[in-house]
């Protein structure tokens, strides 16, 4: 794997096969594989016949529901509101929440969608994790130990935790993940105290019924 590099070139034989590709770095790669991500569309021809929204998906409201309110979209096809903007997601997260929570709505308990997205890879021996979502220019903070490739990167928005992405730290993400679904805050300054912990924060921050049960 190889970070900051793009492709400037492929190199073929003379049968036209591809043999190695020269990076934009000027580095040369040989190969017998080539794998080309080029990203994906969704599947919205459906929606289109039905004459539903679309907008880089089918376009649902808070609750899932399309502009007909007697069909829903879910999963990777389906653009959805968060805040002030809109996303379409493609993760197995995603689609198997979405999917309990259009369940919830046809059996008549509406609340709005707003499950806090988590994804994970596993690249050799590092195991990555990642829950919310990370835009360029929030504020980050580190914890753990990057030598030893033990860590997680905190990211905040307006001094509040909107995100964290671990690399070989399953119990962060955990803890992450609670302090979203329970609404435990934590600030821009408090991570950034040499003594913070993120376990004794959340510990700090359970109700003193929570810790006796």
């Amino acid at each position: 794997m190889r970070f900051g590099e793009g492709l400037a070139f492929v190199e073929k034989d003379a049968t036209g096969q591809a043999t190695a590709v020269i990076s934009t770095t000027g580095q040369r790669y040989a190969a017998d594989l080539f794998v080309v991500g080029i990203g994906v569309q969704p599947n919205v021809e459906i929606a289109v016949e039905a004459e539903l929204e679309v907008d880089n998906g089918i376009v649902v409201d808070k609750h899932l529901r399309t502009c007909d309110p007697q069909i829903f979209a879910l999963g990777d096809c389906a653009s959805f509101p968060t805040g002030s903007t809109r996303m379409r997601l493609e993760s197995v997260q995603n689609a198997t929440d979405q999917g309990k929570h259009v369940a919830r709505e046809i059996l008549g308990i509406q609340d709005p969608y707003t499950v806090t997205p988590w994804f994970w890879s596993t690249q050799g021996r590092y195991r990555l994790q990642m829950t919310g979502i990370i835009h360029p220019d929030d504020e980050i903070t580190v914890i753990g130990n990057p030598e030893a490739k033990k860590f997680s990167v905190l990211a905040f928005r307006d001094g509040e935790l909107v995100g964290a992405e671990s690399v070989n730290q399953p119990a962060d993400q955990t803890i992450v993940r609670r302090m979203f679904t329970e609404n435990i805050p934590l600030h821009l300054h408090q991570a950034q105290d040499a003594c913070f912990d993120l376990r004794s924060h959340l510990k700090n921050a359970i109700s003193p019924a929570a810790q006796v049960a």
